[in-house]
């Protein structure tokens, strides 16, 4: 077996960036973030990933809860609730991916699937 293609998913950066400002305000540790404390979202604001691939997720929306709920260790759950569930309806049910293999050229057209290579 050989991958045509791998992505990484990507987060909004103005998202992680605000979030991880407001998080000590109510007593959480941006750098520690999850159950296990191993996610550092410091890190992640820090860097701006392209998206390569848009996909919308509304139709998906309940099994995509159910999903969630299995990641409970990583925030998964928690990702789907409060104040990042309110931005999710408001801004759209979508997930980003940034294509890692084989490398795109800047400027690379925006897909919508991630089979489309």
């Amino acid at each position: 077996f050989k991958p045509k293609a791998l992505y990484f998913q990507v987060f909004p950066r103005w998202f992680l960036r605000a979030a991880t400002r407001l998080m000590p305000l109510v007593g959480k540790d941006p750098t520690k973030f999850g159950r296990n404390g191993d996610i550092n979202l410091k890190e992640l604001a820090e860097v701006d990933f392209p998206v390569h691939v848009r996909i919308p997720t509304r139709s998906v929306s309940e099994i995509k809860s159910k999903a969630s709920a299995q990641h409970a260790s990583q925030g998964g759950i928690q990702m789907r609730r409060g104040l990042m569930g309110f931005v999710t309806r408001v801004f759209g049910e979508r997930e980003d991916f940034m294509q890692a293999y084989p490398p795109l050229e800047n400027g690379a057209k925006r897909k919508s699937d991630l089979f489309d290579i």
